[in-house]
């Protein structure tokens, strides 16, 4: 999150192409490191594993962990972060040299998980895939500047979150509860590039550059409200391979700090 916030302002990028960086992110994190977009033995595949699988990918899992990287990963924290210090929201937060430390970090942590956490060996044109979807996201991201900004009016903070819980709980809907109802594959990924689409509109009308940090928290929260709501559903999870003990705390904690977030932000 920090290297690419880092990039970020550097580049001049708007929110957009903070998303833009996160799916790269995804390609580099589940692509070459984890390799889950390819390997049917994941340990988080579940049906994923051989739903949707095409020519070696497994498809909704991929468009699914690109889009929650971008935005739960990447995207969501910055926003929470600048919104805690709107005074130093345009601000590079680390010198050039704790950059290209924290890239090189980054770089050792991808090796690592490749070779010593995933046993699963990828071919060329996997790697050829996985390093033509990073090209493309960074390159959407550099030209991200010539989006043009859709003022859309001003929209109630209410709204927003409206808009963002809705968006969230679609995201369980398409990707957890629809393979299970419904045998067709291309359905989840025609609904998830919707979904893609959607919080694309989102942003490019209420969420485009650091002047909006307050619509992006808005928004955020409500995003967050769908995985806060799921917390008592993983804590009575018999069925997790984990240990999902205190999930229900995690959820009241982060429910409290959203609070507490919003009141200090209401000053």
């Amino acid at each position: 999150m920090v290297l690419i916030r880092e990039i970020a302002k550097r580049r001049h990028f708007n929110y957009i192409g903070i998303l833009l960086l996160g799916c790269a992110y995804a390609a580099v994190e589940e692509g070459l490191a984890c390799k889950s977009f390819f390997d049917p033995n994941w340990m988080d595949l579940n049906i994923f594993s051989w739903y949707g699988r095409w020519m070696g990918v497994n498809w909704p899992w991929l468009l699914e962990l690109t889009i929650y990287h971008a935005v739960f990963s990447i995207t969501i924290p910055i926003i929470l972060v600048e919104y805690m210090f709107p005074e130093r929201i345009d601000e590079c937060w680390v010198s050039g040299k704790a950059l290209i430390a924290l890239i090189l970090l980054f770089v050792v942590d991808v090796l690592f998980i490749n070779h010593f956490i995933s046993n699963y060996t990828l071919s060329f044109p996997q790697l050829f895939f996985t390093f033509t979807l990073i090209f493309i996201f960074i390159l959407s991201a550099f030209l991200s500047s010539n989006i043009h900004f859709f003022f859309k009016g001003l929209i109630s903070p209410r709204r927003l979150w409206f808009y963002g819980m809705i968006w969230g709980f679609s995201m369980f809907f398409i990707y957890i509860v629809l393979p299970r109802l419904q045998p067709f594959p291309a359905v989840i990924i025609l609904l998830g590039l919707i979904h893609i689409y959607l919080i694309y509109k989102i942003f490019r009308n209420h969420i485009f550059t650091s002047f909006d940090f307050k619509n992006g928290f808005y928004f955020s929260s409500g995003v967050l409200t769908y995985l806060i709501a799921l917390t008592p559903i993983h804590e009575f999870n018999v069925n997790r391979p984990d240990n999902p003990h205190g999930m229900i705390f995690i959820g009241l904690f982060f429910s409290l700090f959203l609070i507490w977030l919003w009141r200090r932000g209401m000053r």
